[in-house]
């Protein structure tokens, strides 16, 4: 679909459903199809966007978003930014991604400028086509990551950095703060229609946007209530569409465990980032945030290997060129200190982490990858 008109009054009016896909995935691709044809007569998706979600874990699935609930979204992060006309967005994510669709509803929604950057991603050729009047713009972590590895420093137009698509690490925002870049952090996912709470400019604490009501479920996970919210779960199962709802009396129960004090979050990590070992539930997400204050500016990702004797084990995995030994060191450190079924039982080293197409590491490929090669270093 056309950019151009993506960006039309005609296309935010229109009351067709749109499939949102990538067309370099050739399996969405046929899907789309699937669902393009099976839509027509579904009076309960009409307006709809329709976008691909896997997130981290797999269980692929396609969201649908109203426009209007797109709509809502963009009215509350635009209030939350003080979006104006005189603003002009730079759109580098993709519009199949809900954080790209997401500028593109707000820059319609605030009748101000946007220009798009639709090239291969390079750090450098972005930023010359940042600086030229672009006050707004969107990125993921691993795209702000380019562009601080550059040295590069923010031009002076620019007003808010949103980054969002998972967690932006201590060490990025404090180098991206020292070069001036105006970070702003953001919680969300596809089924909220892009943010559920945002920070500011020097300021990390995520608000939760007037938009949502929200409440802490059993576990401390996060349910959300709302306008931007989705209107159902498509699933493809041996070539059947299966419209599968998703509220129960309005709300969204996510994955995600959370602490809200005064209107503000915290994400402590996720329900589907935890494995258990010797009968007891390890939390990853907290293992890999001990491992970063350990092994500084390093990425590390910690996933679980099914083991018959543990239930789980354990792996430490680096990426790119890393001196083992000396993480090795640091894992060791941490495991002397950690409680026995949090210990690393291996570490490895690949040269790059399998990712989404918006970043995100993909953790079933990479658990697949060791499974399937056992590449650990003992």
């Amino acid at each position: 679909m056309e950019t151009a008109y993506l960006k039309s009054p005609e296309f935010w009016q229109s009351d067709e459903c749109h499939v949102m896909v990538n067309d370099r995935d050739s399996g969405a691709v046929v899907q789309s199809e699937m669902l393009s044809r099976w839509c027509v007569d579904r009076a309960q998706l009409r307006g709809h966007l329709l976008f691909s979600t896997s997130g981290s874990t797999g269980d692929s699935k396609w969201v649908a978003l109203s426009r209007r609930a797109i709509m809502t979204s963009a009215e509350a992060v635009n209030e939350h930014l003080q979006v104006t006309p005189r603003d002009h967005w730079l759109l580098a994510l993709p519009t199949f991604h809900v954080g790209g669709m997401g500028v593109v509803a707000r820059a319609h929604l605030a009748s101000c400028g946007l220009s798009l950057y639709q090239k291969p991603w390079n750090a450098q050729q972005f930023y010359k086509a940042l600086d030229n009047g672009t006050t707004l713009t969107s990125l993921v972590p691993t795209q702000l990551s380019d562009l601080i590895t550059a040295g590069l420093k923010a031009p002076r137009p620019l007003r808010a950095m949103l980054i969002g698509g998972g967690p932006l690490s201590n060490d990025l925002y404090q180098k991206a703060i020292q070069l001036g870049w105006p970070i702003i952090e953001t919680y969300g996912m596809t089924e909220s229609s892009s943010q559920v709470a945002t920070a500011s400019v020097s300021d990390r604490r995520l608000k939760v946007l007037s938009c949502w009501h929200t409440r802490i479920e059993s576990g401390g996970l996060l349910s959300i209530k709302g306008g931007p919210l989705l209107s159902a779960y498509l699933h493809i199962n041996n070539g059947n569409i299966i419209h599968t709802p998703a509220l129960n009396k309005g709300w969204f129960r996510t994955s995600d465990r959370v602490d809200i004090t005064n209107g503000y979050l915290t994400v402590n990590g996720r329900s589907d980032r935890c494995a258990k070992v010797l009968g007891e539930l390890v939390d990853l997400a907290g293992i890999e945030s001990s491992l970063v204050m350990l092994l500084g500016s390093v990425e590390v990702v910690v996933i679980a290997i099914p083991d018959q004797r543990r239930g789980s084990r354990l792996v430490a995995v680096l990426e790119g060129n890393v001196r083992v030994l000396a993480a090795k060191i640091a894992l060791d450190e941490y495991n002397q200190t950690c409680s026995p079924v949090a210990r690393i039982v291996s570490t490895s080293s690949v040269d790059k982490f399998p990712r989404t197409a918006l970043g995100k590491v993909s953790y079933t490929k990479l658990i697949d990858f060791f499974i399937q090669d056992e590449k650990l270093v003992e």
